[in-house]
């Protein structure tokens, strides 16, 4: 008995790798399974957007999905972006919609071409902006950052290296300004300080000229900005919606 047992072993170790290899044959041929999966449009799309944009995560979609010869098509096309970052500026989610989107393939890249309408419109964490404000205008140590009323408070010390080190608790209100060339950059409205001998507004139009800009115009679909929104802890933007002839 003992002996026909081992038999039985030694003959399903014998044709195990076998088995393994048909399995992975399988797995090669079949769709939606192994690499497969990862070489469709989307995930090529997703992979091209996520390096452009250095994201941490881009997932897309594709509705109506069609082919011409090496020309590809969909109805529709949604991009949900994660932690991208455009112009020293961390854009805490974008949310892109494109109309009506040709693609084509080169080896194994996609490239975006046409699209009839886009709209994009996503998030910065007001934190965000007072660290990649802090990186540009170190003299602002910003302690505390304050949304509301539609407006980005930042607050902090203030230190200028002179002959007599000046040094100020200083206090500045502003808001994101949508621009002519759709984008938006940083205006102060309010300032305050408690040390005389400082002008708050010299250094709100110094931090103003080296503030990161909001823009749209460096990924597909390039789109102006033309509203912007403080809530909270966050900034909201939203594009208008054109249409435009462009490649990622």
């Amino acid at each position: 008995m003992k002996r026909r047992y081992e038999g039985e072993f030694k003959r399903r170790i014998v044709f195990l790798p076998a088995w393994l290899l048909m399995a992975s044959l399988v797995c090669m041929v079949l769709p939606g399974y192994g690499a497969e999966e990862i070489l469709s449009y989307e995930d090529r799309i997703a992979a091209e957007l996520e390096g452009h944009l250095d994201a941490e995560k881009v997932s897309v979609v594709l509705k109506g999905l069609v082919s011409s010869g090496d020309v590809h098509g969909a109805k529709e096309m949604f991009c949900f972006v994660r932690g991208a970052s455009i112009g020293g500026l961390r854009y805490d989610s974008i949310t892109i919609y494109v109309e009506a989107v040709s693609f084509r393939m080169e080896g194994s890249r996609v490239v975006l071409r046409h699209f009839r309408k886009g709209k994009v419109s996503g998030s910065v964490l007001l934190q965000d902006i007072a660290e990649a404000l802090g990186s540009v205008y170190p003299a602002f140590r910003i302690e505390e950052t304050v949304g509301g009323r539609n407006c980005l408070e930042l607050k902090g010390v203030y230190v200028k290296n002179t002959t007599i080190p000046l040094k100020a608790t200083v206090g500045f209100r502003g808001t994101y300004l949508p621009l002519e060339d759709g984008t938006a950059s940083l205006h102060f409205m309010d300032s305050s300080s408690d040390n005389p001998f400082i002008s708050t507004r010299d250094i709100a139009h110094a931090m103003e000229k080296v503030a990161p800009v909001l823009s749209l115009q460096s990924f597909f679909p390039s789109q102006k900005i033309r509203e912007v929104r403080i809530a909270g802890d966050t900034l909201w933007f939203f594009s208008d919606s054109q249409g435009l002839q462009a490649e990622l």
